[in-house]
């Protein structure tokens, strides 16, 4: 479900409980206006009458609003069950040093590659991803090379996402360096290990010679945090907000009209 979808279920709700709230008191009303009352006795404030209960609907309309995308942003989903992204690295290769950029879940990132400790033609080096096709990437004259993640990340939340890391198969140990854009963050909690360290704006993981390390990080709007608390705020306040209403129209209006006939007669 997107934003738009939400608020236009929002906007359906709050026009329904509008109607329904208008027309449930006009059936007594008709009612008393048969036996020769007048709509001025019956409805002395008409603006108050329609301003209440457009204050009722709008309110119920935000907080379906507000739960709606409370849950969308609290809710996690699973980490992806596909494999990473797989980069072999063959021949005699030295340290193989990975610097990938992703601006924003759901966008390719770009990739460089460097193998050090090469010579001209002794290293090879493929790129594997999940439709288990390979590509290969071509190395300049100093062991760089550049390649493309189409679609790296999945859903994690309404904000957030998953960004498994490629593996590097080969060579003599790794790092990953990851940029992201200006808006997001690595959760360092939820990312799975957390970086050893940030340097200039970019998160690093290293791997030491002869393992394979599979990395999950986890990606989000760095607005992530404050928006969930702002949004439980929010819907405190508007559903206090309502209950005043419906207090103040149900139980407290009535005695006033009756005050108020005690007072003519």
């Amino acid at each position: 479900m997107t934003l738009l979808e939400v608020l236009e279920t929002s906007l359906f709700l709050m026009l329904v409980v509008f109607l329904a709230l208008c027309l449930i008191p006009l059936v007594p009303m008709l009612v008393k206006r048969r036996r020769g009352r007048t709509w001025t006795e019956l409805m002395p404030h008409p603006g108050r009458f329609i301003s209440i209960r457009l204050g009722i609907a709008a309110g119920l309309g935000a907080a379906l609003f507000l739960i709606v995308t409370a849950a969308l942003t609290l809710n996690h989903h699973r980490p992806p069950e596909g494999p990473a992204p797989v980069i072999s690295v063959s021949g005699s290769a030295g340290r193989t040093d990975l610097t990938l950029d992703l601006d924003s879940c759901g966008e390719p990132a770009e990739g460089t590659i460097r193998v050090s400790g090469i010579r001209s033609g002794t290293a090879t080096v493929t790129l594997r991803s999940e439709a288990r096709t390979a590509t290969p990437v071509r190395l300049n004259g100093n062991g760089i090379g550049r390649f493309t993640l189409d679609d790296p990340t999945s859903k994690r939340s309404f904000l957030s996402c998953y960004l498994p890391l490629p593996v590097v198969e080969g060579g003599a140990g790794s790092s990953i360096s990851l940029g992201l854009g200006g808006d997001m963050e690595v959760d360092t909690i939820d990312s799975i290990p957390p970086p050893s360290s940030y340097v200039d704006g970019r998160w690093q993981w290293t791997c030491p010679a002869g393992e394979k390390c599979g990395i999950l990080t986890t990606a989000d709007l760095d607005v992530e945090e404050g928006t969930q608390q702002i949004i439980v705020l929010l819907l405190a306040g508007i559903l206090g907000a309502i209950i005043a209403l419906f207090i103040g129209e149900l139980l407290i209006e009535p005695v006033r009209r009756r005050l108020d006939r005690m007072k003519r007669d």
